[in-house]
């Protein structure tokens, strides 16, 4: 276990800065060196459909002889959970990508309490603190584990809460622990003018924030790249975190011509036309601060459009010329290809 990888991280950024890729970099690199072990991490796509059940725990229902039949179903975190329990000297990694306000509150519930560090349980310690009697005893499961634990003094009663029995008609509850060797890392896009995490969330993590690289996009479009963004700090100067406007290097990662340089521009005009609802007189305003267009790159196009309207027909024509051409044809046209 690395010690200098926090327990708890959060990694925010606009969209493009290599969050995900910054947490490859960590999980499979040196620091936990993972590569061997993929069935250590667990990565998760936090999307609006998603549910506690499908997280934590949940009710399935199948049929059998005609007959409904209710079980209790395991969701995937508490899964990867008992799995870090069972396996101490090794780390295990929960990502959760694409976080937003309040979506972890609703989805690993009372988890929140127990991923503060100073309530986690170090099941290697407690392997030697208990000894033998620890080691030679069976248990049928994570539950009559953690009940021996706390029994035996092993655990503070800090270190676990107790969950509900689904299925079984048990008035008691099960005791559950959350593992030192599993990390949580987070992602989440920096976008607009909502909290990231709910408050009592986010007081359990620390935060790395990642900003625009102008030294990873090529050469060529380097100046252009570096000059888009002090323009828009500069111009949406008066907003709330101006830098929530920020355009990511991964747009300009592959820009090497005219066309490939088209397609990122507009992608950015895209981002804040749809996604950010800018009025254009903003955007060209931005867009009259930047003196180095690429070479290869008519800027001074680009500087006369009126509307959105003309920005992006010109960027799509450049951009997806032949293309386009199809969509101009006559309906009446037979396609002779």
């Amino acid at each position: 276990i690395d010690k200098s990888i926090p327990l708890n991280l959060l990694i925010k950024g606009v969209p493009g800065t290599g969050k995900s890729r910054f947490i490859n970099d960590i999980i499979i690199g040196q620091k936990l060196n993972l590569s061997e072990y993929p069935q250590n991490i667990l990565r998760i796509n936090v999307h609006s459909a998603l549910t506690n059940a499908e997280l934590m725990q949940g009710v399935g229902i199948s049929t059998k002889d005609g007959n409904i039949i209710y079980s209790e179903k395991e969701g995937l975190v508490l899964n990867h959970i008992k799995k870090a329990i069972l396996h101490p000297y090794q780390p295990f990694v929960l990502i959760l990508e694409e976080v937003q306000e309040n979506s972890l509150n609703e989805l690993i519930g009372d988890l929140i309490y127990l991923i503060e560090e100073d309530k986690r349980v170090d099941m290697q310690k407690v392997i030697e603190k208990a000894g033998d009697e620890l080691l030679k005893k069976e248990f049928n499961d994570i539950t009559e584990l953690v009940k021996f634990l706390i029994d035996n003094k092993l655990i503070e009663r800090k270190q676990y809460i107790e969950i509900p029995y689904l299925v079984e008609n048990k008035t008691e509850y099960r005791p559950l622990i959350f593992p030192a060797n599993l990390y949580i890392f987070c992602t989440s896009n920096y976008r607009d003018d909502k909290k990231i995490m709910e408050d009592n969330l986010l007081r359990r993590f620390e935060v790395i924030e990642l900003y625009p690289d102008e030294n990873v996009v090529p050469e060529s479009v380097r100046d252009f790249f570096k000059e888009l963004n002090q323009a828009i700090l500069e111009v949406l100067k008066d907003e709330l975190h101006p830098d929530r406007y920020l355009i990511g290097h991964a747009t300009f990662l592959n820009v090497n011509d005219e066309k490939s340089f088209a397609k990122a521009l507009l992608k950015v005009v895209i981002e804040f036309k749809d996604i950010r609802e800018v009025e254009f007189e903003i955007v060209k305003r931005i867009l009259d601060e930047i003196k180095s267009f690429p070479q290869f790159f008519d800027g001074e196009a680009v500087k006369k459009a009126k509307s959105y309207k003309d920005l992006i027909e010109l960027l799509q024509q450049k951009a997806y010329g032949d293309l386009l051409s199809l969509a101009s044809k006559p309906q009446n046209q037979e396609n002779t290809s």
